[in-house]
């Protein structure tokens, strides 16, 4: 399962996730190409050519995909800490549902926690940490928590 999967099921994905994912190298010129198809499969009268164009995503340069999505934008583009708060939920989610052996989850945990830069709610799913809580538990919680707080914006 890949954290785009998940960011649909959770109807989190918008053309500033995606944008943000590209750039970081967590969602693919697939993904984006998928996006605006299910956008045109929907509304075929939607006349945004920058989104026909998108759906086509796989045969552009990177640079013309993020110059076109930014014209496609819808604003308020949500803040970038939502914007990456919905990626940590959907890797996190990723990594909880592999069938992994304990040491290998935690191993990804840790990997996860660097990625985005040590955010402050995922102290305890380090295996550093020095409360007394399981960073596997503290790592689904984290991802209640997020499901949540993403929920009700």
């Amino acid at each position: 399962m890949k954290p785009i999967t998940i960011l649909n099921e959770f109807h989190l994905i918008c053309w500033a996730t995606l944008l943000l994912g590209f750039q970081k190298g967590w969602a693919s010129k697939s993904d984006i190409s998928n996006y605006a198809i299910k956008l045109l499969s929907k509304d075929l009268d939607c006349g945004n050519e920058d989104v026909a164009i998108l759906a086509t995503a796989d045969s552009l340069e990177g640079s013309e995909i993020k110059k076109l999505i930014l014209k496609v934008i819808k604003e308020p583009r949500p803040e970038k800490k939502i914007l990456l708060d919905r990626w940590r939920l959907a890797k996190l989610s990723v990594l909880n549902k592999l069938n992994l052996s304990e040491e290998e989850k935690l191993d990804k945990l840790q990997e996860l926690y660097a990625e985005f830069d040590y955010p402050a709610d995922m102290i305890s799913c380090s295996v550093y940490s020095k409360d007394s809580i399981d960073p596997l538990k503290a790592m689904v919680d984290l991802i209640s928590t997020l499901k949540n707080n993403l929920s009700n914006i």
